[in-house]
């Protein structure tokens, strides 16, 4: 497993021009089990709701990938504690129990994106289609988008995603 699998580098906020200044100062260097670590970050971002800056509002996830996922199976004796389904991140935002507990299963990380309202696309590859395909009808409101060769269409993948999200509507008293 590699050094570590997932880092929140900035919570979500408005602030426009840090994201981007942050997003091209990022040395991105391929983790040593990229595949395997997508699942715990996308488990973390579901369940560290503080860490990430998740309002009340569409909550959207867009994993970009050109690899697949690897998940713990079902059932499968392991020498790692199972995924409990927890906030582990430090205060720089890593991931701390990546040596320490199994990647999330399918099943548990379905579990959780359900239980948070958070709709998950797959920006990927084409050559990755097929394995996401098929993550899509275990996933819930899961959604997979194939990214152009130079990646230049990932905010119309997004965009639509976002208009295909179910929008509820609570009535509740407004304060005093």
């Amino acid at each position: 497993r590699s050094q570590f699998s997932f880092r929140n580098v900035l919570s979500l906020n408005s602030d426009g021009a840090t994201f981007s200044t942050l997003l091209h100062n990022q040395a991105i260097a391929a983790s040593l089990n990229s595949s395997e670590d997508g699942a715990d970050a996308i488990m973390q971002t579901a369940v560290c709701g503080d860490a990430i800056g998740w309002r009340n509002a569409i909550r959207l996830l867009v994993y970009y990938s050109n690899t697949g996922l690897h998940f713990s199976r079902d059932g499968k004796l392991s020498s790692m504690l199972p995924n409990d389904g927890q906030c582990h991140v430090d205060s720089q935002g890593v991931y701390t129990m990546n040596h320490h507990q199994n990647h999330p299963t399918i099943s548990h990380l379905a579990q959780k994106l359900e239980m948070k309202k958070i709709q998950l696309l797959f920006a990927v590859k084409e050559e990755a289609k097929d394995i996401y395909q098929t993550l899509q009808d275990s996933i819930p409101k899961s959604e997979v988008g194939v990214l152009t060769s130079n990646s230049s269409n990932i905010i119309k993948l997004t965009l639509n995603a976002y208009h295909a999200t179910d929008v509820i509507l609570e009535n509740s008293k407004l304060p005093e």
